[in-house]
């Protein structure tokens, strides 16, 4: 049987983290107690899955700026490749994260290369046996590429199984499209809502529709 492997084409993105007392009021200025900058995004995903013994790959794009530099080395120190050319003449993008001293966060994002990638990028992508693809939400809603993540998703054969986060509501306006054409299985709602752990009081009949291709071709899909 062969070996998994990660293929991750979701946002890998900079993280600039602020520690702070309290959120800022309009207009006001106020001082961070602490502050840190990381690669963030999907990179913790593949981190975690590299550390834990599984071959990963980026299968996004990275930019050529100074985010771009700071991700690319971050993966490759992680042992992930990285399957895709930089896009040149546009950064990678930065998430600012604004946590306050009761634990909340607070995020503002500036999305950035990540959003060129486009469903002939990922259909170059040599497929191996064992390979398992994964997304994020976050990219499902970039009006950049949802259409394009989309229907690469649709025309992945039936061997590869694939997977996305759900980082935004169901009833978000620009996620229930594509969403509702990549999450239904063939087997009906019931098994899909103990799969992934959602019943229809939980939002569990918003999320879903019959109307996915991968449902009615019967394909492995996972949240």
């Amino acid at each position: 049987m062969a070996e998994p492997r990660l293929l991750h084409f979701g946002s890998a993105v900079i993280d600039f983290i602020y520690r702070l007392e309290r959120l800022p009021e309009p207009g006001d200025d106020v001082i961070a107690s602490g502050f840190l900058s990381m690669p963030g995004g999907g990179f913790n995903m593949m981190a975690a899955a590299r550390r834990s013994g599984m071959d990963t790959a980026f299968a996004g794009r990275i930019g050529d700026g100074v985010a771009g530099a700071m991700l690319h080395k971050a993966l490759v120190d992680e042992g992930i490749d990285c399957l895709q050319p930089k896009i040149q003449g546009e950064d990678t993008g930065v998430c600012i994260v604004l946590v306050t001293a009761d634990g909340e966060r607070t995020f503002v994002s500036r999305p950035g290369a990540e959003c060129r990638l486009v469903s002939s990028d990922l259909e170059a992508i040599e497929k191996q046996p064992g390979d398992w693809f994964f997304t994020s939400g976050y990219t499902l809603v970039y009006p950049e590429c949802r259409d394009e993540q989309a229907r690469f998703i649709e025309n992945l054969p039936c061997e590869y199984p694939f997977a996305f986060d759900r980082r935004h509501s169901p009833g978000h306006p620009h996620i229930r499209t594509p969403a509702n054409r990549l999450v239904e299985l063939q087997s009906g709602r019931s098994r899909l809502h103990r799969r992934i752990g959602l019943s229809a009081s939980h939002g569990g009949d918003a999320f879903v529709s019959p109307l996915s291709p991968r449902a009615r071709r019967g394909d492995p899909a996972w949240i």
